[in-house]
């Protein structure tokens, strides 16, 4: 059995035991449900066809990181754009050069009058870090050895405040989460949508799908794409080519089931998307994801979304090969996947 093939099990078991339970509790769920099972346990079910081996690099023989890709250099431009607000300067050659002051104002630096939290302090100095690497900046021995001990000591933070949260919090499962959508906008629209395909798969803002017929049109390693066949009965297609660690773990492919496939095609049909359009659109989703969440009353990001495909599988089963199976899904090591784990709450 593969590792894919692993967490396919584990999760075919999840929803055998989230249906006994359903048969024994069915009546007061279906209060619960306004005395309706919805189709959303279907969404569940998947099949990866295949993932491909990482890309090769240049230099094998060495242990460093990839070179960042796109959503990484993203990343530290904003970082850094933060900083120039924060500091009131963007003069790179002396801004970082008087470290006190830099730390104290980073650690006093407000945002709708709330402190900065602990992660983003931890960026701010990361950023920072990066910058003297890679030569962008020139500071002192002694400087870079005071902006790595603050990351250093924010890091411990960190994770300390993440074991709090996993005793503390819990998550909403996929199977209520859906409910909700269905009930609020509709089996047939956008919202719906977007979560069925989070809650079979740990998409991060990836989602920005070009529609094309055939998988001989995917060959754009900087587009991701949605393959909807013409033909009636094939399943649809989502080829994931562009994404923050795609240089460490390749190319995704992920054959859909008919449910998700059918509210890909009807979405399609309604919204008279034409081939090398985009289904959802051609820019990120995280604000659409937050807003549409919000006025449920949810506050679900897509990183909560991806936290709550970590903890149905983790709550299940948390042994050793299924935490690095799914960190291969996940695209990101095994701790990382550990620190996303929450309780579920019962339904």
């Amino acid at each position: 059995m593969n590792p894919l093939e692993q967490i396919e099990k584990i999760r075919e078991q999840s929803r055998a035991r989230s249906q006994s339970y359903y048969e024994r509790n069915k009546e007061l769920i279906s209060v619960r449900r306004k005395a309706q099972r919805t189709p959303t346990e279907k969404t569940i079910e998947y099949k990866i066809i295949n993932m491909s081996k990482p890309k090769k690099t240049q230099e094998p023989e060495k242990t460093q990181e990839p070179e960042p890709k796109t959503a990484t250099i993203n990343f530290y431009e904003n970082t850094l754009k933060t900083l120039f607000k924060i500091l009131e300067s963007d003069q790179l050659e002396t801004i970082f050069k008087k470290y006190k002051n830099v730390i104290k104002t980073i650690n006093d630096a407000t945002y709708k009058n709330k402190l900065y939290s602990t992660n983003s302090k931890k960026n701010f100095y990361q950023c920072i870090i990066v910058l003297q690497r890679d030569g962008k900046i020139k500071i002192s021995k002694t400087a870079l050895n005071e902006y790595i001990k603050q990351f250093e000591l924010l890091n411990i933070i960190s994770r300390d405040e993440t074991e709090q949260k996993q005793r503390e919090e819990t998550n909403i499962s996929f199977i209520e989460y859906l409910r909700q959508l269905k009930d609020a906008y509709g089996e047939e629209s956008k919202e719906f949508l977007i979560g069925s395909l989070y809650s079979i798969y740990s998409f991060r803002d990836d989602l920005n799908l070009k529609v094309v017929s055939t998988e001989k049109n995917t060959t754009d390693e900087n587009i991701n794409y949605v393959v909807i066949p013409a033909v009636k009965n094939k399943n649809c297609i989502i080829i994931i080519n562009a994404y923050k660690t795609s240089g460490q773990y390749g190319k995704d492919k992920i054959l859909l089931s008919n449910y998700e496939s059918n509210l890909i095609k009807e979405y399609k049909k309604n919204h008279e998307i034409k081939n090398d359009e985009y289904l959802l659109g051609d820019k990120v989703l995280s604000g659409f994801i937050k807003k549409m969440n919000n006025k449920m009353g949810l506050n679900i990001t897509i990183n909560k979304l991806r936290q709550m495909f970590v903890s149905e599988t983790l709550n299940n089963n948390n042994d050793v090969l299924t935490r690095l199976n799914l960190s291969k899904i996940m695209k990101h090591t095994p701790e990382t996947s550990k620190k996303y784990k929450r309780n579920i709450k019962p339904l």
